[in-house]
């Protein structure tokens, strides 16, 4: 007989960094989306003592506009190739979000901080995630 197709699973680890930079992760809260997409999503609140940020990884996700505008980010512009970054209407601050192997990664600040840090930040956690 043919093989039972695997079960189609992430390719980046959806286990949010302990530290990134800095940063130390806080509460990690793990959901899962609306049938049928039924998408795992994991949204960690990272604290360097002064500033504040929450990254989310959403799988699976394909369509780097949509999954921005889903999450409440606003007014964006692609600020490097594959990365869109706004303004996050939950926070009235920076946020950028990007999509890689079908994953959302999304890094909103909570606290004020400068865009190109957060666009940084957000390539340290791709990369902390990025097998």
């Amino acid at each position: 007989g043919a093989e039972p197709e695997p079960e189609p699973s992430p390719t980046l680890s959806m286990d949010p960094p302990v530290q990134v930079g800095e940063f130390v992760r806080g509460e990690v809260t793990e959901s899962t989306g609306p049938a049928p997409e039924n998408q795992r999503i994991v949204r960690a609140d990272y604290s360097d003592g002064a500033d504040k940020v929450i990254f989310v990884m959403t799988w699976p996700e394909d369509e780097l506009t949509a999954y921005v505008a889903d999450a409440g980010v606003e007014g964006t512009s692609e600020v490097q190739p594959g990365t869109l970054c706004g303004t996050s209407i939950d926070t009235s601050f920076w946020a950028c979000g990007r999509i890689k192997d079908e994953t959302g990664l999304l890094l909103l600040a909570v606290t004020d901080q400068e865009e190109p840090a957060i666009l940084a930040l957000l390539g340290e956690f791709d990369a902390a995630v990025t097998p």
